[in-house]
């Protein structure tokens, strides 16, 4: 957290050196991204310190290749899972040589003109809208882990044999949860990696608990091995 503190400040300088070379410092008037898969504890822990530093923006679309076998078994999985059809987009493996290539001029200036734009203003960025939006959105998702775990304890339980869809437990996880989760918030892909943490944490009976690809009553999807809901 000092880090990051340090990074995204105004009053401390950093320090770096070259490759051999001497230690030098030199103020921040740079913007970081950070690109993950989890956030990061700090930004977990939702401090106003580091809260009013960042702005966290969900990356719910998935890009899917229709054209081959793995990519439109990928496309169905998505959708028995929940994601919106809006958010699965066809992957265009030629997109870069056909709208990139003999364009560089184009985004060379589009870059400079946010360049020209942001030093012109002192160095502050205002946050779009749309983007405060998802921000806001990304704020529950520190709830919704929480409320994973509480789902664990008080609507699971393990069962030997028995199967369920995660699909089947995302949907009785947001009807537990009422109108403070839904895709955007917290996706099943998200709801899948902390419900595995929970149960791993928990450990004994539930470390029996096993995800795999199947199908459950004729339906097919990812499904959990020995976990039961309760009715």
């Amino acid at each position: 957290e000092k880090r990051f503190k340090e990074i995204t400040g105004e009053e401390s300088e950093v320090f770096a050196k070259t490759m051999y070379g001497k230690e030098i410092s030199f103020p921040p008037i740079f913007k970081t991204t950070f690109f993950v898969n989890d956030l990061p504890a700090i930004m977990e822990n939702r401090s106003f310190a580091v809260g009013r530093r960042c702005a966290i923006v969900p990356m719910r679309v998935s890009f899917v290749n229709r054209n081959t076998e793995a990519g439109r078994a990928e496309a169905e999985s998505l959708r028995e899972m929940g994601q919106p059809e809006a958010l699965v987009v066809d992957l265009d493996p030629g997109y870069f040589d056909k709208h990139v290539v003999g364009n560089e001029a184009a985004f060379l200036s589009f870059f400079v003109q946010g360049a020209q734009m942001f030093y012109s203003s002192s160095g502050k960025i205002s946050v779009p809208e749309s983007l405060n939006e998802h921000a806001k959105a990304s704020s529950s998702t520190a709830e919704a882990r929480e409320g994973v775990h509480a789902f664990v304890e008080e609507k699971l339980y393990v069962r030997r044999g028995s199967r369920v869809l995660t699909k089947t437990l995302y949907d009785k996880f947001k009807a537990f949860m009422g109108d403070d989760v839904d895709f955007l918030t917290f996706s099943v892909e998200d709801f899948g990696s902390e419900l595995s943490k929970c149960l791993k944490a928990k450990g004994g009976e539930f470390s029996t608990v096993r995800k795999k690809n199947g199908s459950v009553e004729g339906t097919k999807g990812k499904f959990w091995e020995n976990l039961c809901v309760v009715v």
